[in-house]
């Protein structure tokens, strides 16, 4: 009994140092800058990015729910109203890094998100996002491609 305490006890342990090595790891990784024009490529799949633009509410937000947060789906586009966009999904709440949630009836004046360094942005003002690049089939044997990017900061450039 106490060789199965202590095994699980160890295991807790080695599991703690090893988030914690996995943490220090990405927190020291430098993204690599990409043009929202091409962060789709093949390339950039589970890439640590960064991507300057602006973001926006496009057609709909849609936002789902896991392990106790709550992510909303954002356009992330090179120009103010640009043509070249990528989908951008921010945690949505109040502090660093998020997004203020929405109101029921909202236009794109309605987004404000919380740049790393304090400041409310909205859909008017340039942000750089860092995160990891998400692009590939949604279904296997399907042709359909999702790409998107898994915001963990927002910075003011």
């Amino acid at each position: 009994m106490k060789q199965t305490s202590h095994m699980t006890k160890t295991t807790l342990c080695a599991r703690l140092i090893f988030t914690l090595v996995l943490f220090g790891l990405n927190s020291c990784a430098k993204p690599v800058p990409v043009q929202v024009n091409s962060a789709c490529q093949r390339e950039h799949n589970n890439l640590y990015v960064s991507i300057e633009g602006y973001l926006s509410t496009g057609a709909s937000v849609l936002c789902s729910s896991a392990d106790g947060t709550r992510a909303c789906g954002l356009e992330l586009s090179d120009t103010p109203g640009g043509t070249a966009r990528i989908n951008v999904y921010v945690e949505e709440g109040t502090g660093k890094s998020q997004m203020e949630p929405l109101p029921k009836l909202y236009s794109k004046e309605s987004l404000k998100v919380r740049a790393d360094n304090g400041h409310v942005l909205g859909s008017k003002d340039r942000v750089r996002i860092i995160g990891i690049a998400k692009n590939g089939t949604e279904v296997a044997n399907s042709s359909a491609t999702i790409c998107y990017v898994d915001v963990e900061k927002i910075e003011q450039p």
